[in-house]
């Protein structure tokens, strides 16, 4: 090969590189922003205000859980359990509410305190029990799934509005 063809050779690894890079920092925004145009492009009602609300609201559960799992993620930890618990939490809520006939407030705090709860059951059985995260969060993902199916039966919660 001749030296030329070898500079340009070179010159084009760092270029590629930097390519590769790019897609790797920025490939999920970047497969947003194609996603976003191109429904926004191929629908007239994806732009609407009522459309852009609906997404921000059924965004929001998931946003909420992904900032404590980002947390834990900084920390060097995970955990398997976190949709697990989440649905067990409003499997509570909802059960207590339907059935216990508890308010709807209070209701929705009990929800919050067993997430709370099981949230810190697992942080102790990692950091003072020495449990292996993954182990212990995998198991109370299954243990807290079970729960809720054995409470609600498979079913879904109706909550009847009052008319």
């Amino acid at each position: 090969m001749s030296t030329r063809a070898a500079r340009i050779g070179a010159a084009a690894r760092p270029l590629r590189r930097l390519q590769l890079s790019v897609v790797r920092d920025y490939g999920i925004v970047l497969a947003f922003m194609a996603l976003f145009i191109a429904l926004a492009l191929s629908s007239d009602v994806f732009l609407t205000r009522d459309n852009l609300v609906n997404l921000a609201f059924q965004a929001a559960p998931i946003g909420i859980m992904a900032c404590g799992g980002a947390l834990v993620f900084m920390a060097g930890g995970f955990d398997l359990s976190v949709g697990a618990i989440a649905a067990f939490s409003a499997v509570v809520a909802g059960t207590a509410f339907v059935d216990w006939g508890i308010p709807v407030w209070p209701a929705m705090a009990l929800g919050a305190l067993t997430g709370l709860g099981l949230g810190l059951g697992n942080g102790l059985l990692v950091t003072v029990a020495r449990v292996n995260a993954f182990i212990a969060t995998l198991a109370m993902n299954f243990i807290v799934y079970g729960l809720a199916v054995a409470i609600t039966g498979g079913f879904l919660i109706s909550i009847d509005s009052p008319d």
